[in-house]
């Protein structure tokens, strides 16, 4: 994130007037705030998912108990429900950097340089 939101907000100011300064930075800040949200919801649905399958003897609410005593750090948690955890961490992070993979490779194609545009 701290590689690439910089940049983006450089784009998004540079691509607009000096009049639409406000509006493009409220709209650049609202877009990146939701979605911040739904990363963040999909992950952890990825998270739990995985995890609940890897946990697979365990109803999805006693396999919700397990998950929330792994994060929790709770001593007596199986050994099962750890390597569950770790290897849903480990999918979760492997989305993650598809995930920014695409973007970039999608950001490539589509952001211009500056002088490549007509002046305004």
């Amino acid at each position: 994130m701290t590689a690439t939101v910089p940049p983006l907000t450089s784009t998004v100011m540079s691509s607009v007037g000096e009049a639409h300064a406000g509006v493009a930075s409220g709209v650049n800040n609202a877009v990146a705030r939701v979605a911040g949200l739904f990363a963040v919801a999909a992950l952890g649905a990825v998270i739990f998912a995985n995890f609940s399958h890897h946990l697979a003897e365990a109803p999805p609410a006693q396999a919700n108990e397990a998950l929330n005593a792994v994060l929790a750090g709770q001593s007596g948690v199986t050994e099962g429900a750890t390597a569950a955890f770790e290897h849903a961490l480990r999918v979760a992070l492997e989305v993650a950097a598809f995930c920014s993979l695409l973007g970039g490779i999608g950001l490539w194609f589509w952001i211009r340089p500056i002088g490549s545009q007509a002046a305004r």
